[in-house]
């Protein structure tokens, strides 16, 4: 790989790394609004997600199980999604920190793009 592709793969990381860190801040302050509190950490990640599986132990909703199998699928793929997010977010910032001192060493070693 020549110096201009590693250094357009380090560029290309680092945006990614950024993008990651701002996502995970947008998440950090979202967790922090006490409606996002009430609305989606309380009720739908906790109650709806507990009334959905109530619901489907009920015999009086057997031809609507799928649906409601399918809508706990995805209150557990949120919170899957959010929790990635924020995963992403604390290893990015080290990340974006040793790809631009590996650029700086890149081109440091005196080779021109």
């Amino acid at each position: 790989m020549s110096l201009e592709q590693d250094l357009e793969s380090i560029d290309l990381n680092i945006a990614n790394e950024e993008q990651a860190l701002k996502l995970c801040d947008a998440l950090t302050r979202l967790g922090k609004n006490k409606d996002w509190k009430l609305l989606i950490d309380k009720h739908y990640l906790v109650v709806h997600a507990s009334e959905l599986v109530g619901l489907s132990e009920s015999p009086h909703v057997a031809k609507a199980r799928d649906d409601i199998m399918s809508s706990i699928v995805g209150v557990g793929r949120f919170r899957q999604f959010l929790s990635g997010v924020a995963r992403n977010g604390d290893t990015a910032a080290e990340s974006v920190k040793s790809h631009k001192e590996l650029r700086e060493q890149l081109l440091a070693n005196g080779e021109e793009v």
